[in-house]
């Protein structure tokens, strides 16, 4: 369960309805379209994940308060492009709305997922 810490209080992120179809209405293509900048790991994608897998407090956090968290997080070092990519992987790639559509991209270029893993996670 992918968490994120907003204030001094940590949420879990969970993408609902509301969610995805917030995410796939900002990205060209659709759910598809998002998928594919999802697994670019963006710091502007990773801030549209974070917000929108806050929907579900129920709480109305902005995505400028978000972004202030998100910002802190990043000077005070927690958060690195290996960071970004697992939080994006479980909370977008593993949800179960995306999990089907990413099985099948993988099981059809599952080199290119292999590579891209080995790229992003580090040994240390």
């Amino acid at each position: 369960m992918a968490m994120f810490e907003v204030g001094q209080k940590e949420y879990e992120l969970k993408l609902g309805f509301k969610s995805v179809k917030h995410l796939e209405g900002l990205y060209e293509g659709g759910s598809l379209g998002f998928v594919g900048v999802a697994m670019s790991g963006s710091l502007e994608v990773f801030a549209d994940v974070i917000h929108a897998g806050l929907f579900h407090t129920g709480e109305s956090l902005s995505k400028e308060t978000v972004e202030q968290a998100i910002e802190k997080a990043f000077n005070d070092g927690k958060i690195d492009l290996e960071y970004i990519h697992k939080t994006i992987n479980e909370v977008v790639l593993e949800s179960f709305f995306f999990a089907k559509v990413v099985k099948n991209m993988k099981a059809k270029n599952p080199e290119v997922f292999e590579q891209l893993n080995e790229i992003l996670t580090t040994t240390e």
